[in-house]
């Protein structure tokens, strides 16, 4: 081979490489701002183990085209277009076989073909709009457990308000031997209560939750420390 034909394939191996490179550039643009989309969207989650999902999927078999031939109609539909994660998806796996294209063949015209064919569907209005959409329904969703959490809390309250009264009108004179003695002594009475009251706390873990209550909320807990023998014993030898 002459001097030019060396200098010739030596040009095309640069090229190659810059071309391989500016690929690479390309593929690692669009999936930082997928990594930023799968984050805003999903609060839980991680967008590695999704891209790992659609590596093991995308293969000579089941290409990134069949999987959009698959579930690109499904998207279309009016529930379907609530997949939030369907754009993410196809583009993740054009561009998972961008990726193979250069690594194991070589082929940059196919890679730059995926790159083309993943930027149908990356797109940045569509995710922002069912980014707007997910956070609106979330903001929903939290004003109403902050609303049921504040009735839940109310009608808890007239419980341990209740718990108390039931601690001091019940105890016995020598006082509490422990916390679970006294949970298990006026558990019926509370059980009662809330029944009458139509407050819904689990009958089921009642006595449980009463001795939660008793040892770590910041009224009934001094109550029945109060009240138990061994403190008022106490009490008593510190007064004599």
């Amino acid at each position: 081979m002459d001097k030019l034909g060396k200098n010739m394939n030596a040009l095309e191996a640069l090229r190659n490489r810059q071309e391989k490179k500016n690929i690479s550039n390309a593929l690692s643009k669009i999936y930082e701002k997928l990594n930023i989309y799968f984050m805003q969207l999903r609060s839980t989650g991680d967008f590695a183990e999704f891209k790992k999902i659609i590596e093991n999927k995308i293969n000579e078999k089941y290409t990134a085209d069949d999987m959009v031939i698959e579930f690109y109609p499904e998207y279309l539909t009016p529930n379907g277009r609530d997949n939030d994660l369907m754009p993410v998806a196809f583009t993740t796996a054009y561009c998972i076989e961008a990726q193979r294209a250069i690594e194991q063949n070589g082929e940059n015209k196919k890679a730059w073909e995926c790159i083309s064919k993943s930027n149908v569907y990356f797109n940045a209005d569509r995710l922002e709009q069912l980014i707007r959409k997910k956070l609106k329904k979330d903001k929903t969703t939290n004003e109403i457990r902050s609303k049921g959490g504040k009735q839940r809390a109310n009608s808890f309250k007239l419980t341990k308000d209740e718990i108390i009264r039931l601690l001091k009108i019940r105890c016995p004179t020598a006082g509490w031997k422990s916390i679970p003695d006294a949970a298990r002594s006026i558990k019926g009475y509370v059980l009662d209560f809330n029944r009458k009251n139509l407050i819904n706390l689990s009958e089921v873990g009642l006595l449980n939750q009463i001795i939660i209550w008793m040892r770590k909320d910041h009224e009934i807990s001094p109550a029945i420390q109060s009240l138990l023998t061994k403190n008022i014993i106490k009490t008593k030898s510190k007064l004599q």
